[in-house]
C-alpha cells in the first residue's frame, strides 16, 4: 500500500510563544476508528508525518483556559472555517495549489461542532458555533476546553491545513485572544477520556440506527446495513415502498434491548400496506455474537408480493470504502479494516436459501402466505464460509411464542411501553459520535441543516432528551443514560445555554426550554451511587445558571425570551412566539397575547422561575459531591425562593403567572404547581392547591373527573375557555408536565390529601397510556384528556409519552421498579 502524507498546520496565531504546543493525532486502518491505532503521535503543530495504511484520522488535543485579567468579561472567539464554516482541506497532489475541498469530516472546539464537512451543505453560517455571528463566550467556570477531530480522507497524499484555524477575540475591546490559552496539550482529561470510551463502548452490535427507517438494521461499529422493501410486484423497483409511514402505518409490539450486547435482543412491530392488502409482524433478533435474524410473519399478503434486500455500509462517507460480493443465495458486506457479513434467507426447509439477482446483489423474497414467516439471517462471515453457517438450525422463535414469554401483568405492559418508547427511537449518527434517542423517527429534517443523506437528519429537544436520560435511569441503563445526558448538555451553544434544539451543527441561537438537566443529573449520580458524570458535567450546567441570570432574570424573577440573532432565520427569533418555543409549551393559553418587550416577556413566570430553582438547589447538592463552590447559586437560589411566594395568589389559592405591573395573568396550568418542586409552599398552601385544584373536577381532575376532563392532568385548567375547544397546550395532556407535578407532590406526601393525589396521579396517567398502547401500540407525543379518545392527538411514537407510564413505576417499591420483562 502507498505512503499517505499528512501535514497537520494548527495555526501558529492561536497560541502563545515560548511553548511547545502539541496535539495527539491517532491514525487507523477502519473507518470506524476502533481497536488500536496503527500509528500514534503528540505532533508539533508544524510537523509533517507519513502513515501507510490510513484510512481515517483522529486528533485530539486540550487547552488550558486561564482568563487574562486585562481581557472583558465577555470575551468571545469565533473559528474562521472558511466562508461557509465547513472547508476542511485536503491536496491531493505534491502540488501544494492543487487543494481539493470537502475532506469528509468534524472538527469540535470544546464540544462545539465549528467546522465539518461532506455531511452537509452549508450555503449560510445558519445556526452553528464558532462563527462571527455566534461566538463561543469564553467562561471563567471553564478550566479547559477540549479539542476533538475526526477526518476520514479521500486521497493518499493530502494535508489537512484547516484542523483548528485562526481564533480571533470579538469583542466591543477587539481585544486579541493569545493570554487566554497558555499551552495546547496532547492529552485530555481522564474525564474526557471516559467519556469518549462510554461513546466507544455504545457503538457495538445491531440495532435500527438510521433515524428515518425502521427498515435498515445496521451493524456498528462497522456501519454494514441490511436494507428491506416491500414490493407489491416482483418485476418492478416502483412498486415498492421504500419507507412506511413511522409510525402511522407501524405498530411496535416488543422492545428488548441492551447495549451492553451480553444477551438476545428483540424489535417487533406490525406494519401495514393498505393498498396491497398486506400486514406483516416485523421481528428483528440481535445475539450476543453479533448475529442477526430478521423474520417477517405473514398475517396477511397478496399472491404478488416480495420483500426486496440489499445491503452496504451506512453513514458514507465516514463509513467509506466497503465491498459488497454476491453468490447465488447469498450477498456480503466487507468493512475496510474490521468484519465482513453476510446475509441469506431461508423458509420452509430451504437451507439453500432464495436466489440472488447477481448483477443487482439484490435478494427477492416472495411475501409467504398468510401464517406462515421466512427470516433472513446475518452473520460474522470474516472467518467462516456460507457453507458452514445452517439457516435452519438458527431459526427465530415464533412470534407467539416470543409474546407468550412476557410477564402477563400491568407491571409488565407498562415497562415493555417504556422500553419500547427508549429503544424504538434509539439511533446513531456520526455528528454526536454515541448512541442518542431524538424524540422520534423522522423528526428533524425541517430544524437540521441540508444533510447529504437522510441517515444524517435528527434532531436533539432539550427537556425532551433531558427526560428520555431519566426513563432510561430509571430502567437501570445507565450507560445509555449518561450518553444521552452528557450530548444533550454537551449541545450548549456558543452562549452557555442548552438549546430548544440542535440538529447536526444547526441550533436554536435565540432561546432555550425548560431546564431539569441538573435535577436528573443528580437523580442518576444517587441512583448509581457514581461522581465522575457530575465532575463531567457540573460546570456545563452552571454556565447554564449564570446565562439564565444574566439574560432570562427580571426584578429576581425568571421570564421567557427570544434573543435576536444575525443570520437568516425562519423560527420566530426575537418575537413574542419564538419567547413562547422557550416555555417548551409552544402555544399554552397562558401566553395569549403579545407582552414581549426587547427580548422579553413582561411576565414573571412562575414554571420556569420554579425550574431554574430547582436547577440552583440540585447543583448546590451536586457540588458537595465533588468539592465546588455553589456561593453564588445559593445566592440566587435564596432570590428566586422570595420571588416566588410573591406568585401566591391569595384570592385563588394558586401560584398564577403576574404581569410585571403587579397584577396576576389568571390562566393556570400544571406549571403553578412547580414551586413544590422546591418546597416553596407552606403545608397548609399545598392543601388548598390539591383540594381546589388539582382534584377538582372542574380544574385538574384527579380523583374526581367527568367524561371530558376524565385522564386529568390537562395543559390547562379545565375551567379555562380554551379548554372546550383543545389543542396542542390547550387542554391536551403531557407527560412531561404529569412528572413535573408528580415530582412536586412527592416533596409533600407526608400530607394524607397529597400522598392519596399522587397515587390516584399515577394511576390516571397510566392507565391512559396503557389505554392506546394495549390498543395500538402508541406512545403519544400527548393525549385527549376524553375518556372517549381513540387515537394520539399528536406524533403517534414520542418517546416523552411513556412518562405518563413511568409514574406508576414510580409508586411502586425498588424491587418491583427493577424488574424486568422476561428476556427473550
Amino acid at each position: 500500500m502507498k505512503e499517505c502524507l499528512i501535514l497537520l498546520l494548527l495555526s501558529s496565531e492561536f497560541f502563545t510563544s515560548g511553548n511547545a504546543q502539541q496535539v495527539t493525532l491517532q491514525a487507523y486502518d477502519n473507518t470506524a476508528m476502533v481497536g488500536m491505532p496503527i500509528e500514534e503521535w503528540a505532533l508539533d503543530y508544524d510537523s509533517t508525518v507519513s502513515i501507510p495504511g490510513m484510512v481515517s484520522v483522529r486528533v485530539m488535543g486540550s487547552i488550558p483556559v486561564v482568563a487574562d485579567p486585562a481581557m472583558p468579561k465577555s470575551s468571545s472567539i469565533y473559528v474562521d472555517c472558511g466562508p461557509t464554516q465547513s472547508n476542511l482541506r485536503q491536496q491531493n497532489d505534491e502540488d501544494e495549489d492543487n487543494v481539493e475541498e470537502n475532506v469528509p469530516g468534524f472538527f469540535w472546539l470544546d464540544d462545539h461542532l465549528v467546522c465539518q464537512s461532506g455531511f452537509y451543505n452549508i450555503t449560510t453560517l445558519m445556526q452553528m458555533d464558532g462563527s462571527i455571528h455566534t461566538p463561543i463566550v469564553v467562561s471563567s467556570r471553564r478550566t479547559e476546553w477540549v479539542l476533538y477531530g475526526e477526518f476520514w480522507p479521500q486521497n493518499e497524499r493530502f494535508s489537512l491545513t484547516n484542523i483548528v484555524a485562526d481564533i480571533i477575540s470579538v469583542s466591543s475591546q477587539n481585544h486579541a485572544t493569545r493570554s487566554i490559552f497558555r499551552q495546547v496539550k496532547s492529552t485530555v482529561s481522564p474525564l474526557e477520556q471516559r467519556r469518549i470510551r462510554l461513546a466507544q463502548q455504545l457503538q457495538n452490535g445491531w440495532g435500527l440506527y438510521n433515524h428515518n427507517s425502521l427498515q435498515e438494521a445496521i451493524l456498528l461499529p462497522e456501519g454494514i446495513r441490511l436494507k428491506w422493501e416491500f414490493c407489491g410486484i416482483s418485476d418492478s423497483s416502483s412498486s415498492c415502498d421504500k419507507s412506511p409511514k413511522i409510525p402511522a402505518t407501524v405498530r411496535p409490539l416488543v422492545a428488548s434491548v441492551t447495549p451492553a450486547r451480553n444477551t438476545a435482543e428483540v424489535m417487533q412491530f406490525e406494519v401495514g400496506y393498505p393498498a396491497q392488502n398486506a400486514t406483516l409482524e416485523v421481528t428483528y433478533r440481535f445475539g450476543p455474537n453479533d448475529s442477526m435474524e430478521l423474520t417477517f410473519h405473514s398475517t396477511s399478503a397478496p399472491t404478488n408480493g416480495y420483500i426486496r434486500f440489499s445491503a452496504d455500509v451506512a453513514y458514507f462517507p465516514a463509513r467509506r470504502g466497503s465491498i459488497v460480493t454476491s453468490s447465488s443465495s447469498s450477498i456480503s458486506v466487507s468493512a475496510v479494516g474490521l468484519r465482513s457479513i453476510t446475509f441469506c434467507a431461508c423458509s420452509l426447509g430451504r437451507s439453500s436459501g432464495f436466489p440472488v439477482e447477481e448483477s443487482n446483489r439484490i435478494i427477492m423474497v416472495p411475501v409467504p402466505e398468510a401464517g406462515h414467516s421466512f427470516t433472513v439471517h446475518g452473520f460474522d462471515s470474516t472467518e467462516m464460509d456460507e457453507t458452514e453457517y445452517d439457516c435452519m438450525k438458527k431459526g427465530t422463535q415464533d412470534v407467539t411464542m416470543i409474546q407468550n414469554q412476557l410477564q402477563d401483568s400491568k407491571l409488565a405492559t407498562l415497562i415493555r411501553g417504556i422500553d419500547a418508547a427508549i429503544y424504538y427511537n434509539l439511533i446513531y449518527t456520526p455528528m454526536e459520535r454515541t448512541l442518542i434517542a431524538p424524540v422520534s423517527r423522522g423528526w428533524g429534517k425541517a430544524l437540521c441543516m441540508p444533510a447529504l443523506l437522510p441517515e444524517h437528519e435528527y434532531v436533539l429537544f432539550d427537556w425532551d432528551n433531558v427526560l428520555v436520560a431519566y426513563m432510561m435511569g430509571i430502567r437501570r441503563k445507565k450507560d445509555l443514560a449518561y450518553a444521552s445526558l452528557i450530548q444533550v448538555v454537551r449541545s450548549r451553544t456558543a452562549k452557555g445555554f442548552i438549546p430548544n434544539f440542535s440538529a447536526g451543527g444547526a441550533k436554536s441561537q435565540d432561546r432555550t426550554e425548560p431546564p431539569l438537566a441538573a435535577k436528573v443529573l443528580l437523580f442518576l449520580a444517587e441512583k448509581f451511587d457514581d461522581k465522575w458524570i457530575v465532575d463531567y458535567l457540573w460546570d456545563d450546567l452552571a454556565i447554564q445558571m449564570d446565562w439564565f441570570w444574566s439574560n432570562r432574570r427580571l426584578d429576581d424573577f425568571i421570564v421567557l425570551g427570544s434573543d435576536p440573532v444575525l443570520y437568516p432565520n425562519s423560527h420566530s427569533t426575537n418575537t413574542m412566539q419564538g419567547a413562547r418555543y422557550e416555555s417548551g409549551l409552544d402555544n399554552s393559553p397562558m401566553y395569549d397575547g403579545n407582552f414581549f418587550k426587547g427580548n422579553l416577556m413582561q411576565l414573571y413566570d412562575v414554571g420556569m422561575t420554579s425550574l431554574v430553582l430547582q436547577e440552583c438547589e440540585s447543583l448546590i447538592t451536586l457540588a458537595s459531591l465533588i468539592g465546588k463552590d455553589p456561593n453564588n447559586l445559593k445566592h440566587r437560589a435564596k432570590l428566586l425562593r422570595q420571588s416566588l411566594q410573591k406568585l401566591w395568589d391569595p384570592d385563588y389559592g394558586i401560584y398564577t403567572n403576574m404581569f410585571v405591573n403587579g397584577t396576576f395573568y389568571k390562566r393556570r396550568s400544571p406549571t403553578s404547581f412547580y414551586p413544590l418542586l422546591s418546597k416553596v409552599a407552606t403545608d397548609a398552601q399545598v392543601g388548598s392547591m390539591v383540594e381546589h385544584w388539582l382534584t377538582n373536577e372542574t380544574r385538574f381532575c384527579i380523583g374526581r373527573r367527568t367524561e371530558d376532563c376524565w385522564w386529568g392532568l390537562p395543559s390547562i385548567s379545565a375551567d379555562d375557555p380554551a379548554f372546550s375547544g383543545l389543542g396542542n397546550w390547550r387542554g391536551y395532556v403531557w407527560g412531561p408536565m404529569s412528572i413535573l407535578v408528580y415530582w412536586a407532590l412527592d416533596n409533600y406526601s407526608h400530607l394524607p390529601q397529597v400522598s392519596l393525589a399522587k397515587y390516584q396521579l399515577a394511576n390516571q396517567m397510566s392507565d391512559m397510556f396503557l389505554n392506546l398502547w394495549e390498543k395500538k401500540g402508541r406512545i403519544c407525543e400527548n393525549y385527549s384528556p376524553r375518556h372517549n379518545s381513540t387515537e394520539c392527538t399528536g406524533d403517534r411514537f414520542y418517546h416523552w409519552g411513556a412518562l405518563a407510564g413511568v409514574l406508576a413505576l414510580m409508586e411502586r417499591n425498588e424491587t418491583e421498579l427493577t424488574t424486568s420483562i422476561s428476556r427473550l
